[in-house]
C-alpha cells in the first residue's frame, strides 16, 4: 500500500539525515512529525485561541479572492507590513487546509507549553551518544476512528506522556528564505498576549554553503557527491593525507580515527566561524590549515598544552587543582599577561554568544586563545629546570586553564572532538 511505502521512504530519509548529524556530533531529544500538528488538534486549538483572544487581528476573510481564509493581520506591526500587497498572512486556506506558517504558529505555542496534552511520545531510536531519541505520537482518544492498523500503513498510537516543551527560549534554526514567515510566527505570540514568549523567540537564519565552482541542480542531479557527507568524506581524506605526511609511523587505524576527528571538526569549525548572513564557499586549504585560522590549529594547540601537563606528571611535578587561583603577580611577561587576560574572558564570551546568538564568536575566540597560548608556549618555558617553583605553578595553571577554555569551546559549545594526539 502507498501509505506503507511512503512511511518507509520517510523513515529511511530521516534516518539517513540523522546519521549525517550524528557524525557531526549533533543529537536531538525529540522529533515532531508535521502531520501530528494538525491531526492531534493542536493546529485547530491554536487558531481558535488566536481568534478568541484577538478577533481584530486573527479573523476570516469575508470577500475577495481570499474569501473563507483565516488570516493574521500584520498591519499592527508597522509600516513594512502595511506596504505589502496583502497586509495579512493566511493561516488556513478557504478549503480548510492549514498553511506552513499556521502550523509553525501552533508549534511555537507548543514549544512554550501553551498548548499541551496533544501528543504522546515514543522511543524512535537509540543514538550513538547513548541517549534515546523520541518522536511524537497521537493519544488513542485523539486518533479515534481515523486510526489504521499499522500493517495497512497506520501508526501505533501508543507512547508515554513526557515533559517536552515548556521552553524558556525558542530559537528556530531555519534558512534566511523563511525570514518573513518567522516574523509572522513571532508576531502571533504578541497577538495572543504572550509578550514574554515574543521577547524570547528568535529566528536563527543562515545562508547557503557552496563548494568551489559547483552549481547545484536537483533536476540534473549535480548535487550528487556534493552533500554534507561527501564534503566530510573529502575533508577526512585530505586530513588523512596531511597526517600521513606529518606522522608516517602512525598506524593506519590511528591515522583513520584521527583523520575523522580532524576532518569533521574542520568542517564544523569552518562553517561556524562565518557570519550567518554570509554565503560560504568552502576553501579546502583554509579549512584544513594546521598553522592558524582553522580547527586543526586550535585542536593542536589544545593537544600541545596537554602534552606539557603529561610531561609534568611524568617528572613527578604536581599539577595544580583546576579550581585553584592563579597568582597573577607572578605573570609579568607580555605573553603571560595576554594569555591570562584572554582565557579569563570565557564566562563573558559564552554569555555574549548565548544572548546575541552570534555563534561565530566561539571559533573566533578559540583562535584568539590558541594564538595567545602559542606565543606563550614559545616565549615562556614551563618545565625548564631554571624556572622557579612558584612561577612554574603559575604557568602550569595557565596551561591547565587554556585546556579548559579550548575544550569548553570545541567540545561543549561547538561539538568538536579534541584528539588525544596529533
Amino acid at each position: 500500500p502507498e501509505n506503507i511505502l511512503a512511511k518507509e521512504l520517510v523513515d529511511k530519509a530521516l534516518k539517513g539525515q540523522l546519521q549525517t548529524l550524528w557524525r557531526m556530533n549533533i543529537f536531538y531529544n525529540l522529533l515532531i512529525w508535521e502531520r501530528h500538528i494538525v491531526s492531534s488538534g493542536l493546529f485547530d486549538s491554536a487558531i481558535s485561541s488566536m481568534q478568541d483572544k484577538n478577533p481584530d487581528a486573527c479573523y476570516k476573510i469575508e470577500s475577495g479572492g481570499d474569501k473563507g481564509c483565516i488570516v493574521l493581520d500584520m498591519s499592527m506591526f508597522g509600516e513594512k507590513y502595511t506596504q505589502n500587497k496583502k497586509p495579512y498572512k493566511i493561516l488556513t486556506r478557504s478549503n480548510g487546509v492549514s498553511t506552513y506558517t499556521g502550523k509553525d504558529i501552533a508549534f511555537q505555542l507548543w514549544k512554550f507549553g501553551e498548548a499541551s496534552g496533544f501528543f504522546m511520545y515514543e522511543e524512535f531510536v537509540q543514538q550513538p551518544n547513548g541517549k534515546l531519541l523520541h518522536s511524537t505520537n497521537l493519544p488513542a482518544e485523539v486518533a479515534g476512528e481515523k486510526r489504521k492498523d499499522p500493517k495497512d500503513g497506520g501508526e501505533n498510537h501508543t507512547g508515554n506522556e513526557n515533559d517536552f516543551g515548556h521552553a524558556d527560549r525558542a530559537i528556530n534554526v531555519i534558512g534566511f528564505e523563511q525570514k518573513y514567515p518567522q516574523q509572522v510566527v513571532r508576531s502571533a505570540l504578541k497577538v495572543l498576549g504572550y509578550d514574554h514568549h515574543y521577547d524570547n523567540s528568535a529566528h536563527l537564519s543562515f545562508k547557503h554553503v557552496w563548494l568551489p565552482d559547483q552549481k547545484f541542480s536537483g533536476r540534473k542531479g549535480t548535487w550528487i557527491g556534493f552533500h554534507a557527507d561527501a564534503a566530510m568524506d573529502k575533508a577526512v581524506k585530505k586530513a588523512r593525507t596531511i597526517i600521513k605526511g606529518q606522522n608516517p609511523d602512525l598506524s593506519a587505524d590511528n591515522r583513520d580515527s584521527l583523520a575523522e576527528i580532524i576532518g569533521v571538526g574542520a568542517i564544523k569549525f569552518y562553517l561556524a566561524k562565518f557570519d550567518l548572513e554570509k554565503e560560504i564557499t568552502i576553501n579546502w586549504d583554509d579549512l584544513l590549515n594546521f598553522e592558524g585560522d582553522a580547527c586543526p590549529y586550535v585542536q593542536y594547540s589544545c593537544v600541545r598544552a596537554g602534552s606539557i601537563l603529561e610531561k609534568a606528571r611524568e617528572r613527578g611535578i604536581p599539577i595544580p587543582a583546576v579550581d585553584a587561583t592563579i597568582n597573577a603577580s607572578m605573570l609579568d611577561t607580555p605573553q603571560e599577561r595576554a594569555l591570562y587576560f584572554i582565557i579569563s574572558q570565557l564566562p563573558s564570551k559564552i554569555r555574549e554568544i548565548c544572548q546575541s546568538l552570534s555563534i561565530n564568536q566561539a571559533p573566533l575566540y578559540a583562535l584568539e586563545v590558541a594564538d595567545k597560548f602559542n606565543s606563550f608556549y614559545h616565549e615562556c618555558p614551563v618545565l625548564r629546570d631554571d624556572v622557579p617553583d612558584d612561577l612554574q605553578v603559575a604557568r602550569l595553571m595557565l596551561v591547565q586553564d587554556t585546556i579548559l577554555v579550548l575544550n569548553t569551546l570545541l567540545e561543549r559549545v561547538l561539538g568538536i572532538q579534541v584528539p588525544v594526539r596529533m
